[in-house]
């Protein structure tokens, strides 16, 4: 039988296809109204059995660096290389943070964590990064702490601070501020009664006192489809441009639920997808087909 490229754990692998078992793999993630039922969101299916969930032993003696790099077609523009397997990790850092926040709905709070110049320097990531995991670690063990984020440079003064979607197991205390339609920054509870702004578009604004490194603010997020316009924002922070600041896309952490995945062996041919793409420099070819909107 022909070889095939299996793209695994980084690695392209030289194999034969009796030793990978599925060309079909299906995406769950919980219900938003039974937590126990898992539903399908996307199906993705291979030309080749390249699905290898049981971990079949894969033959190492057969890796192909000369051909394969990565889990790109070798090429001999080194920085073209880079160039592409950089995007596509990076889109698969932004699959990942989309699937942690779609299958978490208790992550209800969007928080900003600022650090201030008093405690550290806040534009040195070493330093910055071990007052959050210190504090982040800390609430995960004592107080069931779930969050996933994104770290992000001012753009004036270049300090770090974080962007967060948290559950509800921080204290979260009202701030007296609410963010409301065509304000950037929130405005006093006072001042949206004099503009005599309507309390049903009044987003109150949070602090978390337990975050004592700098400023803080947290605001509710009521339902799902809020929560699915911040997940979009948060991923919205991984573009082309995009800074990896410390060698890390995103940040996690807590009992975080998962995408599940269902496997089988389909019909390429007999698959009509919604889009359709390919692996340059190799013989595999993909559908996709969406089950959501």
């Amino acid at each position: 039988m022909d070889k095939i490229a299996i793209l695994r754990k980084g690695k392209s692998l030289s194999v034969t296809a009796e030793e990978c078992k599925y060309n079909s793999r299906i995406k769950l993630y919980p219900s938003s109204c039974n937590a126990d039922e898992w539903l399908p969101v996307q199906q993705m299916v291979s030309t080749s059995f390249i699905f290898n969930p049981d971990n079949v032993t894969l033959d190492k003696k057969s890796i192909t660096p000369k051909i394969f790099k990565g889990d790109e077609a070798y090429s001999p523009d080194r920085e073209l290389l880079e160039q592409q397997n950089a995007l596509r990790a990076l889109r698969r850092a932004k699959c990942k943070l989309y699937d942690l926040i779609r299958c978490n709905l208790d992550l209800r709070y969007f928080v900003t964590l600022t650090i201030s110049s008093e405690h550290c320097n806040r534009e040195n990531y070493s330093e910055v990064i071990k007052k959050f995991s210190t504090w982040t670690d800390n609430k995960v063990r004592r107080k069931g702490l779930k969050y996933v984020g994104v770290v992000e440079r001012h753009k004036k003064s270049n300090g770090l601070h974080f962007h967060l979607l948290c559950n509800n197991a921080l204290d979260y205390v009202l701030s007296g501020t609410v963010k409301v339609p065509n304000h950037k920054k929130p405005i006093k509870v006072s001042t949206a009664d004099r503009y005599h702004i309507p309390e049903s578009d009044w987003q109150f604004v949070y602090n978390i006192p337990e975050w004592k490194f700098g400023f803080t603010t947290a605001i509710e997020i009521i339902n799902d489809d809020k929560l699915l316009k911040c997940s979009h924002y948060l991923c919205k922070y991984l573009t082309k441009d995009f800074e990896k600041i410390g060698g890390r896309y995103y940040y996690n952490g807590g009992k975080l639920l998962r995408p599940r995945y269902e496997y089988s062996v389909v019909s390429f041919n007999d698959v009509v997808e919604d889009y359709a793409f390919c692996i340059d420099g190799t013989d595999l070819n993909f559908k996709v087909i969406n089950f959501e909107d």
